[in-house]
This record gives structure tokens, C-alpha cells and sequence, in this order.
């Protein structure tokens, strides 16, 4: 056991905790408006603890969450005795503490607030005799990492989105909605589509005007095009349409009816 006295004087004048942390000096002077308190700050690497009339000594930690562990390394100025101990602690927010286990059989607590810029500024005593408090500060600053980049939570349906149509399923006739180019153009194009399926390859598009007998609708009356009308598979075509007419487009299969379009041309 350390007598009271004596160990009171060890600590004043010759324990570690006289020293404080070093972090670059020309950091520490940069204004505490300067920089945004941290979120999270990184104690990992390096540091020195400083105090005035003693020499720094070097601190290594490694941190894991909260969690503080590491080693320190000194020469006690009036003896250029070196000392080393193991180190640990936490970081919790801006709150610092540390406590170190030297080979002369002291144990050193430092305890200490992050500032904005990153310093560490705090006391520190000799674990046997908490009264006796010196002030220490860092020379630099503790590592900020940006904060992880924010995912956006998907969007979830309402159940109100209409489904993405589908297409029909074959053997089927379908038309567009008329456009008209001009309002005083006589004609409206309107493109038709079909596609018979492979249980039909063989059918045919007919077409009525105005509830008319029913033609076949590649005649060159309605579209000179005939040899597309006879595609098995899907096919289209552009039609121009005389406006204010209504028709209606059969497709067919050996005379048998599978689908029909109608509707009028403005």
C-alpha cells in the first residue's frame, strides 16, 4: 500500500495524469462555432495527453461502440522513468472517460467532454485520491465520419393504384381512340390490331358502317392494304376513318365470330 502522503505527491509530481491528450494544435485554435456537434465521434488511433510542465504521453485506443480499450506509453519528466499500462473506457455522445493501469501501481481516471471542433478538454486524478484533480485538454481532435447515407423506405400501395393493363389474351380485335389531325380534316385515324392465337391461324377482319352489311375488310373500298389482313399473329394497322360514321370490326375464323371492336369516329 502507497502511504497517503507520499502517493499524493506521486501523483502531483511525477504520475502520468499530469500529462493530457495530443491532438494537432492548429485544429484546437479553429473557432467551437466552426464546426456542427458530431453525431457519433470516432476515438480510434492515436492521441497525446498534455498538461502544462510535464511532457505528453502517447494513448492508443481502439473503439467498439461505446467501448474503449487500448494502451499508453509515458516518461515521467522529473525521474525519465517510462511507464505503460493497459487502457479503458468509454465515449458516450461528448462525454470521454478513460482509465489507465500503470506499471508503478497507480491507476489513472480521465474524464473529459468532446468539444464542437473535436478537442477534448476534462480532470483527471489518481483513482486513490479522486480530491486531488488536475485539468488536461487535448491539442487536436477526434475523428467525425459522416453519418450513414438515409435510405428511403419504400412506398407502399394504398390499394387504390389502378393494375398496369394487360393484354388481351387471343383470339382478339381491338382499336384505338380516333385521332383527328384538324378539327375541319374529314378523316380520323384509328389503328386496329388483332391477333387470332394459335388455335386460329386463319382468320379474317370484317367491316360494317352504320350498322351495314358486314365486307371483308381488306376490300379496297375501306383499306387497299389487304394482304396484312390474313396474319395469323398480332398484326396492326393504321386506318383513315371517314368522321361521324360508326363501325364495327369483326374478326373471324372460318365464318365463326371471336371478337369485334365498334365505335364512332367523331
Amino acid at each position: 500500500m502507497l502511504n497517503p502522503v507520499k502517493n499524493t505527491k506521486l501523483i502531483i509530481e511525477r504520475a502520468p495524469l499530469i500529462y493530457s491528450l495530443l491532438l494537432a494544435s492548429v485544429l484546437a485554435l479553429l473557432p467551437m462555432s466552426a464546426q456542427a456537434q458530431c453525431a457519433k465521434w470516432d476515438a480510434n488511433g492515436s492521441l497525446k495527453i498534455v498538461q502544462r510542465g510535464q511532457l505528453p504521453f502517447d494513448v492508443t485506443l481502439e473503439q467498439k461502440g461505446r467501448a474503449l480499450t487500448g494502451t499508453a506509453d509515458a516518461i515521467l519528466l522529473s525521474e525519465g522513468k517510462r511507464l505503460k499500462g493497459p487502457v479503458d473506457g468509454e465515449i458516450d455522445g461528448d462525454s470521454f472517460r478513460i482509465q489507465i493501469f500503470w506499471n508503478n501501481y497507480t491507476i489513472g481516471v480521465y474524464i473529459g467532454k468532446v468539444l464542437p471542433t473535436g478537442r477534448l478538454d476534462g480532470e483527471a486524478y489518481e483513482k486513490n485520491t479522486p480530491n486531488v484533480r488536475l485539468t488536461w485538454y487535448s491539442e487536436g481532435v477526434l475523428k467525425c465520419p459522416p453519418p450513414p447515407p438515409v435510405i428511403p423506405k419504400p412506398i407502399r400501395s394504398s390499394g387504390k393504384a389502378k393494375p398496369a393493363p394487360q393484354p388481351p389474351t387471343p383470339p382478339f380485335i381491338t382499336a384505338s381512340q380516333p385521332i383527328i389531325p384538324t378539327p375541319g380534316h374529314p378523316l380520323g385515324i384509328v389503328v386496329l390490331g388483332w391477333e387470332g392465337g394459335p388455335d386460329h391461324p386463319g382468320v379474317e377482319v370484317f367491316v360494317s358502317m352504320d350498322n351495314g352489311a358486314e365486307i371483308p375488310a381488306f376490300s379496297t373500298e375501306h383499306s387497299p392494304q389487304s394482304p396484312v389482313w390474313k396474319q395469323p399473329k398480332m398484326a396492326s394497322i393504321q386506318l383513315n376513318l371517314q368522321r361521324n360514321h360508326h363501325y364495327r370490326f369483326v374478326l373471324k375464323a372460318a365464318g365463326k365470330t371471336l371478337s369485334t371492336a365498334a365505335f364512332v369516329v367523331p
